[in-house]
This record gives structure tokens, C-alpha cells and sequence, in this order.
């Protein structure tokens, strides 16, 4: 409350404080008055009842010492003229009714004789209860009167009197309001004007101004001191304007001799690493010329020592033109998606022979998903490893190199990444650890003479790591090795390679078993394993495997060669006596020459060998291709993956055709005869759906389009799940609706998957190949099907009217080209189709036109939209999208649809003259 109080403006802490004052004075005093009323009113009522028992006791003293009953009820009866009088009645010694009255009889079946006979006038409940005796002389007998009144009339009083009461406070708090808003200006007033003067000197900083005095009371005294301060203020201002003025001109000029000296220094830097550059790369490629020529022994370790010197000097100057670019703000950074396993898998190619040549270990692993997008600079990342990475293997002689990537905040968009260098080199003394980062320096300058260098690749690796909005942690001590660690965070991309998803997606739920005697190599197959969602398990010691594997059953092995005790060989053949691994796929894996393990592996099974250091990506690969049995992989050197698929893998599968627009019939069809399919069936409205499945012999798989005449696909799903036969066959949507929740909108009404139009041919074949034949665990979208000659693509040499075609915002044949699988006849055919089309889609619209046929319009446009993307009509493709969008408006505004329709009617000569292009290159 105090806290409230304090933070108020002055006007409304006067107001407040007097509003507070009046209201509690005015509580006290109704409430005052509102007991004494009350009070008096209950107490009246009281008496007025005592009154009433003494003259209805005297008028019933007859009747009763005559015990005549019946004349004492008559009499206590005449109690009805008084409307809140409840109930009367006489009782005897034994409290036994004489006499009794009951206003309401029917209310009441039976009379409470539960009193206090000990007081003549109490309150009991809702009731004020009179008790009078009466005494038969005669007989000497008592008897009682009593007489039960209500208390609603004293109710009613109390809420009226509070009702009134209230109205009465809140008008006078309401006038006490009034004046307190009229009173407070008198205090408010002056303090508020002096303040929009100190808010004004504040703002101007003109410290001559001075606040007139509006009176001599307390205020006023402030006002004078105010305008003392601002004086003194204002002579103390001028006199150190004039010396700060002084002072700025010997700086400014101070501080443009040292950025020309800067800015000189940078240009020059810059300008002599170009200028050295050209004649470097010149000696850098003459010289590998000259070693892949025919040398003698002294020529060649002339010749290496030539390209080894070039390449080294070239790296300097690289660094030297580096810093000069920072030094100069003109270091700007790329906003572009990249998957940060290709760019690690690259650093592990580069860095392998290197670690081999010095014979110490090294591994690169991480924990960031295979499959995930980032946005952010990778060739500055890549640069930043590149030094860290050079810096670890320069100073370690033994022992190993790791470079580790951790997940250290995963929240929304955004992952935070630490890249974690470790080495087992000289180490750093941490007293000396803060000098690395200076330009041109080192730890210890005995190591520039021992190992080389400028000093410059930390320096930049500081500033590209702060650019990132980065950080860069260190820990070493002499003599132990260091441990280099870049924090960089990046946004996530929605992109995924789906490629790997699905593969990973095939290998989710196995279990694997690692046996490697040396710990860490053993924690980065561990977590490799779980980057592929597979549960591994680690064993240190060979012999300890034998006993693992006898009650835990897995569905992968992975085994180091060289191990004390038994080597991996020797545990192959060990564990392949056991019927439960007879079959099981294994992985050799080994950090010497691989020729010689399979040599020694002649006589046993292993399903693959795998060399250390492993990269990610080929993990992959090796896992998925032993896991996989019905995927062949080959060519791992290059990456590329060739997958054979069975060539009866389609043939006789049966596969019906939803489609109503002609260019995607014909595309569809090319597709899956290309694929292997021998039966397809087309439908091309729903209703022509559900006659074709109930009549064909057999359906494996139903590619369904969602807007049809007749019957839409949504509703023909629909009308197959309630056919028993049908609860399971697998409905792939094929819609040009892309947006957020078209993809639920099909899942619910009961297909198996989604695919956007324009329908990519490598996608379709994933699917159809993940819902016929098996799950082969990847996105066909990445795949080469170069070994498949059913499958095989066409390589086009793109054509000089191609490479000059600049109106591609227009029209780019790549679009078309890739969802023909590169086919230029394929891409002629359909595009020939759609000139046919065209005249008829005006046809079609005109007529919607002079009808005012909104809904068909917008159909006609979501046709075309289709039709148009796939064969790479970019600016139609937007149009006839518009058209769909504002046909199906809630507010249709007639002349922007009809002037859409126009545009797309003027772009026919334009269509037909692109379309005639294709042609020529069809041909």
C-alpha cells in the first residue's frame, strides 16, 4: 500500500489523503447512527409487545379461571388484526395448550413448546417471544400467555435505513470528491509548474531560464532555491563548455591522425596480401604441376618443400587480410541454411591425414540431429574450427585432437552451440591465456620460433566469434593440454533433409552393443549410436562382452579390432557360435590399416568395416546398409549412395489414379510407367474413384488428387474407409493446397500421407516405395538411381536458349525439368497439352464471369495453379493461385478477380511463345 502511495503523482496523493480522511469520518458516523436508530426501534417494539401481552393477559384472566377454553381462543384470536403477530396460546402447569392461536394453520402441523419460561421478553430465531402467567385464583393455578411476533418489519427497517444511509454517504463523498479536487490545485499547482521547469532545463540543458514564484509560503522558498541552483549551474555549464571545447579540438584532432595512420595501415595490409596473393597462387599451381611430373628423390623434397612454404605463406596472408577486413568493419556475415554435419564431415577429411602424418587420434562428433538445418555463416564457422582445430594439432605431438559439438540451449528457433577443441599438447599457462587473442602474439614467443605462425589465427578466430554474437571460453594449464570452447547460437531452419529422417526413422527402436577397450572412442560410437535414435550399450573389456550379450539381445554389434585380452576378431568368432548372433550384423571397426583387418577377417562374416576416425554421415551410411538388408549401398568414398531396388519391386503392384486435370494425368502416368508400374488404373472424379475400387480385381495403393468435380477427394477417402476391405490401403493426397493445416485436413479424413503439386518424381518414389514394397528408411528426393536401368534419369546438357532464358520470374524450364525427371519430351508433351488447355481455362472463365460464378473461377484457378507449376510457369502459377485465393473470399471484390482473369488471358501469346521453346528443345 505504501509502496502505491509513494509512486502517485501529487494531485492524487492530495486527493487520496483527503478522501480517506472524509470517508472514514463518515463511516463512523452513520454507523453511529445507524446502531442508535436500530437500537431504539428494536427496543420500541419490544415494549409495544409487552404492552399488548399485559392487556390481552387481563382480557383472558376470566375465561380462564372459568377454564373456559373456548372464549380464550376467541379472545386470542382478535391477534389477527396485528399482521406480525406469528402464533399465541395459554399452556397449563403441565404445558398443555389451553388456548391457542396460529396465524398460518396450515403451515404449521405442530407447535414448538420449546420456551424460555424464565424471561418475560426474549429473541428466539427470527421471533420476539412475550410470556405473561396467569394465575387461577380458585384453583391456585398458573397458567402462561404466550404471544410469538416476527421480526420482518424490523428487517425491512434495517435494509431501508441502510439503503438511504448509503445513498446519503455516496453523494456526499461524491461532493466531498469535488471540493477535494478543487482544493488540492492551490498545493499541486505550484509544485507541478516548478516541475515542467526542471523537466525543460532538463531537456534543453538551458540553465538560465528561472521559475516565477507564485506565493511565499514553503513553496515559494523552493522556488528561490531552485533558481539559486539553476544560476550557479549555468555559470559552472559555461565555464566547462569552454574547456571541454579546447579539449575536443587537440582530441578530434589527435583521434583523425590516428585513424588515417589506421585506416593507411589497413589499406596497406590489405592491398599487399591481394598483391602477394596472384603471385602465390601462381607458384601454389605451378608447383602442383611440377610434383605430378616425373622428379628425382632430390627434385621431389625440393618441389614438396616449395608447396609446403607457398601453401604456409598463403595462410598468413590469408590471416593478415582477415584481420585488415575487421579492422576496417567491412568482415560481413552470411544469413544462409547449411547442415552443420556436411561441415564437420569436411573438417575430418582435411584433418585425418594430419593426424595420421603426427600418429595421435582424432575424432569429431556431435550431438546436433543429422537430419536438421541451421541458419547462419557456415564458411566463417567453418573458418573459426578451421583455426582452433590447426591451433590444437600444431602444438600436440602425442596423445589425441577432439572436436566435440554440444547442445547447450535448444529453445524455440534458436540452438546454442559449444564447439569444444580438446588437445593433449603443451597447454598454456593461465597466467598467459589472455594474451593469445592479441594480434601478432603467442603464449610463449619461443613457440613462434618452435612451431611457427603469426600469432593471428586465435586473433581472428576472437573477432569472427564475437561477430556471431558468439563467445570464447579456454581452459589449459602447461604442460595437461587445452581445451578450446567457440558458444555460437543460430537459428533452426524448418528445412530437414528428409533423406536421413526416414532413415533414421527406419532405424528407430534397435539396440546396439559397442565393445571398444578405449573409453572415449567407445562414448563417441555411444553417441553416434543415439543420433540415429538407437539404444547403445558400451562394453570396455572384450571378455565382459561374451557375458553382456548372454541376456541382452541386440540388433547390432560393433567391435573394435585391436583390444588387450581378445581382439575383435577373435570375439566375432566367439560370439557367431551362439545361435542368437549367428545372423546378427556386424561392424569391424579399427584405427589401423583396414586391407589388414579383412585380411585377418577372411575367415569369419562381417558385414562392414568401418576406419577411425568415422565421420557421421558415413556412420550413417554403414549402420543403415547392415541394418537394411533390402538397400544396397556402395561408392561411401564419394558420399553418394546407390540404391537397387528390385526390378518386379512395381510390377505387379496395382495402383489407381484420382486426377481430373489433364497436364497432371499425363505426368503422373509418364511417371509410373517410368517407375515400373505394369497396372494403373485413372479415375478422374471421386464418384469415378469409388466405382473403380469396388470393380478392380486388386489396389495396393490409391494416389488421390483432393479437389475433384463431383466428388472430392476428401470425401471419396472417406466414402473407401467405410468399405471393411479398405480400412488400411494406403491414400496418398496429392493437392497444390500447401497451406498450414491442409496436411491435417487429409490425415483426418482418413489418408495415409501428403504430397504437395507440384509433385517432385523423386518424392513420389520414396513414398510409393515406403507404402508398396518396404520401408527403405530414406527420401528418394536425394537418392541416385544411376544402377537402376529402369530408373535411370536422363543427364540433359542444358541448351544455349536455355542459359540466355533471363525471364525467369516468367518461366524457368528448371522448375518444369525437375518434375519431369529432366525429360525434355516429357516436359513437350505436357506443355502442349496446356497450350491445348488454354484456350479452354478462358473459355471457362469468361462464361464464370458473365455468370458471376465465383466458386468455379476459383476452381478453374486452383486447375491451372496446378497444371502451371509443374511444368514451371512461375508468374501463372502466382496468378491462377490469387484467383483461387479471392474466388473463395468471404467479400469477393469483382473488379480485382476480373482484372486477375484479364492478366491471365493477356499472357497467352506469351505462354505459347515459351511453349514453342520447349518444343524446340523437345525435339
Amino acid at each position: 500500500m505504501k509502496r502505491i502511495i509513494v509512486n502517485l503523482s501529487i494531485e492524487k496523493k492530495m486527493v487520496t489523503m483527503i478522501m480517506l480522511v472524509t470517508t472514514s469520518i463518515m463511516l463512523l458516523s452513520t454507523g453511529l447512527v445507524l446502531y442508535t436508530v436500530i437500537t431504539e426501534r428494536h427496543s420500541d417494539i419490544q415494549k409495544n409487545l409487552i404492552a399488548l401481552g399485559n392487556i390481552m393477559g387481563e382480557n383472558i384472566k376470566t375465561s380462564v379461571n372459568f377454564d373456559d377454553d373456548l372464549t380464550a381462543a376467541d379472545i386470542l384470536e382478535t391477534l389477527e388484526l396485528n399482521k406480525n403477530i406469528t402464533k399465541a396460546m395459554v399452556l397449563n402447569n403441565k404445558q398443555d395448550i389451553f388456548a391457542k392461536y396460529v396465524r398460518n394453520e396450515k403451515k404449521s402441523d405442530t407447535i414448538n413448546l420449546q420456551y424460555d419460561f424464565k424471561n418475560k421478553c426474549y429473541i428466539k430465531d427470527d421471533f420476539i417471544i412475550f410470556q405473561k402467567i396467569i394465575k387461577d385464583d380458585e384453583i391456585n393455578e398458573e397458567k402462561i400467555l404466550i404471544i410469538e411476533r416476527n421480526t420482518e418489519d424490523l428487517k425491512q427497517f434495517i435494509q431501508q435505513i441502510i439503503k438511504n444511509s448509503l445513498m446519503l454517504l455516496s453523494l456526499l463523498l461524491g461532493i466531498a470528491f469535488i471540493i477535494a479536487k478543487r482544493l488540492h490545485l492551490y498545493i499541486s499547482t505550484p509544485i507541478l509548474n516548478l516541475l515542467k521547469t526542471m523537466k525543460k532545463v532538463s531537456k534543453t540543458n538551458n540553465y538560465s531560464l528561472e521559475h516565477k514564484k507564485e506565493g511565499n509560503d514553503e513553496i515559494g522558498e523552493l522556488v528561490d532555491g531552485f533558481n539559486i541552483m539553476l544560476n550557479k549551474v549555468n555559470n559552472v555549464n559555461k565555464e566547462l563548455e569552454s574547456k571541454v571545447i579546447a579539449r575536443t579540438k587537440a582530441y578530434q584532432i589527435a583521434a583523425e591522425d590516428a585513424l588515417a595512420a589506421s585506416k593507411a595501415k589497413s589499406e596497406f595490409l590489405a592491398n599487399m596480401s591481394h598483391e602477394i596473393r596472384t603471385p602465390m597462387n601462381g607458384i601454389i599451381g605451378m608447383g602442383n604441376f611440377l610434383l605430378k611430373t616425373q622428379l628425382t628423390p632430390k627434385q621431389q623434397r625440393y618441389a614438396d618443400s616449395i608447396d609446403e612454404s607457398a601453401r604456409t605463406l598463403l595462410q598468413i596472408l590469408n590471416d593478415i587480410l582477415d584481420v585488415s577486413k575487421m579492422e576496417v568493419g567491412k568482415m560481413e556475415l552470411e544469413h544462409t541454411e547449411f547442415k552443420l554435419c556436411d561441415l564437420l564431415d569436411g573438417l575430418q577429411d582435411m584433418f585425418s591425414l594430419k593426424a595420421n602424418d603426427k600418429g595421435i587420434g582424432f575424432e569429431i562428433y556431435s550431438e546436433v540431429e543429422l537430419d536438421s538445418y541451421l541458419l547462419g555463416d557456415p564458411l566463417r564457422l567453418r573458418q573459426i574450427l578451421i583455426n582452433l582445430l590447426g591451433n590444437a594439432f600444431k602444438f600436440t605431438s602425442k596423445g589425441f585432437v577432439h572436436l566435440r559439438v554440444v547442445v547447450k540451449e535448444d529453445i524455440d528457433n534458436n540452438l546454442k552451440l559449444k564447439f569444444i577443441v580438446k588437445d593433449t599438447g603443451i597447454g598454456i599457462a593461465p597466467s598467459k591465456i589472455q594474451s593469445l587473442f592479441e594480434s601478432f602474439s603467442q603464449a610463449d614467443y619461443s613457440t613462434t620460433r618452435n612451431y611457427g605462425g603469426t600469432g593471428l589465427g586465435l586473433t581472428i578466430t576472437l573477432q569472427l566469434t564475437e561477430l556471431m554474437n558468439g563467445v570464447i571460453e579456454v581452459t589449459s594449464e602447461e604442460g595437461e593440454g587445452s581445451e578450446f570452447a567457440a558458444i555460437i547460437s543460430f537459428e533452426k531452419s524448418t528445412k530437414k533433409d528428409t533423406r536421413v529422417m526416414n532413415r533414421i526413422q527406419s532405424l528407430k527402436g534397435k539396440k546396439a552393443l559397442v565393445v571398444d577397450d578405449n573409453s572415449t572412442n567407445a562414448e563417441i560410437f555411444q553417441t553416434m549410436f543415439n543420433n540415429l535414435k538407437i539404444d547403445a550399450d558400451v562394453i570396455l573389456d572384450s571378455t565382459q562382452a561374451i557375458e553382456q550379450i548372454s541376456f541382452t539381445k541386440y540388433d547390432i554389434l560393433l567391435i573394435d579390432w585391436i583390444m588387450p585380452n581378445m581382439n575383435g576378431i577373435s570375439l566375432i568368432k566367439k560370439l557367431q557360435k551362439d545361435e542368437n548372433y549367428k545372423n546378427t550384423p556386424i561392424i569391424l571397426a579399427t584405427a589401423f590399416d583396414i586391407d589388414e583387418v579383412k585380411k585377418e577377417s577372411k575367415d569369419i562374416r562381417v558385414d562392414a568395416f568401418m576406419e577411425k576416425p568415422i565421420k557421421q554421415s558415413m556412420f550413417l551410411e554403414t549402420v543403415t546398409e547392415v541394418l537394411l538388408k533390402d538397400v544396397k549401398y556402395t561408392d561411401v568414398k564419394t558420399d553418394k549412395i546407390n540404391i537397387k531396388l528390385s526390378n518386379a519391386m512395381f510390377h505387379e503392384k496395382h495402383i489407381l489414379v484420382a486426377e481430373d486435370n489433364r497436364i497432371n494425368q499425363e505426368l503422373i502416368m509418364e511417371l509410373l510407367e517410368e517407375f515400373g508400374f505394369n497396372h494403373i488404373t485413372l479415375a478422374i472424379n471421386g464418384e469415378d474413384v469409388i466405382n473403380k475400387i469396388e470393380n478392380m480385381p486388386r489396389v495396393d495403393i490409391v494416389l488421390m488428387d483432393c479437389q475433384m468435380p463431383k466428388m472430392s477427394g476428401y470425401d471419396a477417402t472417406r466414402a473407401i474407409r467405410q468399405m471393411p476391405n479398405f480400412l488400411k490401403l494406403p491414400i496418398i493426397a496429392m493437392t497444390a493446397n500447401a497451406m498450414s493445416g491442409d496436411r491435417e485436413k487429409c490425415l483426418a479424413a482418413g489418408m495415409t500421407d501428403y504430397a504437395t503439386k507440384p509433385i517432385e518424381p523423386d518424392f513420389l518414389l520414396g513414398l510409393l516405395s515406403k507404402y508398396l514394397a518396404f520401408n527403405i528408411g530414406y527420401n528418394a528426393g536425394q537418392a541416385d538411381y544411376s544402377t537402376t536401368p529402369k530408373l535411370k534419369l536422363k543427364e540433359v546438357k542444358k541448351s544455349e536458349t536455355e542459359k540466355k532464358n533471363d525471364d525467369k520470374e516468367f518461366f524457368d524450364i528448371t522448375v518444369g525439368l525437375k518434375y519431369v525427371s529432366d525429360s525434355y519430351r516429357l516436359l513437350n508433351k505436357l506443355s502442349l497439352t496446356f497450350k491445348n488447355q488454354f484456350d479452354e481455362y478462358v473459355t471457362q472463365f469468361n462464361e464464370a464471369r458473365r455468370q458471376e460464378d465465383f466458386v468455379s473461377i476459383s476452381e478453374i484457378g486452383h486447375s491451372i495453379k496446378s497444371a502451371s507449376g509443374t511444368l514451371g510457369f512461375i508468374a501463372i502459377n502466382k496468378l491462377a493461385f490469387e484467383i483461387e485465393k479471392k474466388g473463395k473470399a468471404d467479400s469477393i471484390n469483382k473488379e480485382e478477380l476480373f482484372s486477375l482473369i484479364d492478366t491471365f488471358i493477356n499472357y497467352r501469346e506469351q505462354v505459347f511463345e515459351k511453349i514453342e521453346e520447349i518444343n524446340k528443345l523437345g525435339k
